[in-house]
């Protein structure tokens, strides 16, 4: 059996009722959209995620070899997707685990590859070898251990991340290794450093156009055109400040009340977008 104890006098159960009052604006916000049903079950998928990381943290408190233990799966899940990028490396776009993949792995007119490994998103695959590339350096306890591949493979997922072509994946890996510096001290200084030199210089090499982080002509240009999506969806927040316009709506509500929130793809087509 499993027993669920709240306590007025921890602080678990004021995460408890920040939880509860979640939820209970995210309800409200998916009734009250223009599409209550999609985003209610947008709402519920929440739940499951929240559920399960709620009994895998109490697990891992409770009994930290158990928290070796996802920490050394998650470095073999890392490992696999590794030589799953490898092989796309090799074989091209059309070694994938889906029939189609995102429109943004691949620029006709540019002729720019940003590869997704085994996700359908390439910037989903830039978010998940960041997190490797910390993970890799995490020893747990064993701080005298120093296996020297994980050094090597922490390395692989940095260079996951350029050919992923997420900027915003590359600039979180950065301030994490920033903050991981300040708190670990000197440990891995040398280590952090030379990943930061070798991730600016990555950047800064912008000749192998297949590997490029450039999506338009100029940064400015890119800029621009970001801040009147982020302004647009500002804007948006504030007339539903309380509520929202409903969890996963914003490709719907945006292509009824800001149809300029879309890209251009080849053959004149274009693509609204589902996020800011």
């Amino acid at each position: 059996s499993i027993k669920i104890i709240i306590s007025l006098n921890n602080r678990k159960y004021f995460h408890f009722i920040l939880f509860f009052a979640f939820i209970i604006v995210a309800l409200i916000g998916a009734f009250i959209s223009e599409q209550p049903n999609g985003a209610l079950v947008d709402v519920l998928k929440i739940l499951p995620i929240f559920i399960y990381c709620r009994f895998l943290i109490l697990e891992c408190i409770q009994d930290f070899s158990f928290h070796s233990k996802i920490v050394k799966t998650l470095k073999i899940v890392f490992g696999i997707a590794l030589l799953f990028l490898s092989a796309q490396l090799i074989l091209g776009l059309k070694f994938s685990l889906y029939s189609t993949l995102n429109i943004n792995t691949f620029d006709p007119l540019r002729g720019v590859i940003r590869y997704p490994g085994y996700f359908h998103d390439s910037q989903v695959q830039g978010q998940f070898f960041a997190l490797g590339c910390i993970l890799f350096l995490y020893n747990g306890k064993n701080l005298s251990e120093r296996n020297k591949i994980h050094y090597l493979l922490s390395l692989m997922c940095l260079f996951a991340v350029y050919i992923s072509g997420s900027r915003s994946a590359l600039l979180g890996l950065l301030l994490g290794g920033l903050i991981a510096l300040l708190l670990i001290g000197r440990k891995y200084l040398l280590f952090i450093l030379g990943a930061g030199i070798l991730a600016i210089g990555l950047i800064a090499y912008q000749t192998n156009q297949s590997f490029s982080f450039g999506r338009t002509s100029t940064s400015t240009e890119d800029l621009k055109f970001r801040q009147t999506i982020w302004a647009d969806a500002y804007s948006i927040a504030l007339k539903h400040p309380m509520f929202g316009i409903g969890s996963g709506n914003y490709l719907e509500y945006t292509m009824k009340h800001n149809p300029n929130q879309y890209f251009e793809l080849e053959n004149n087509e274009i693509a609204y977008f589902d996020q800011p």
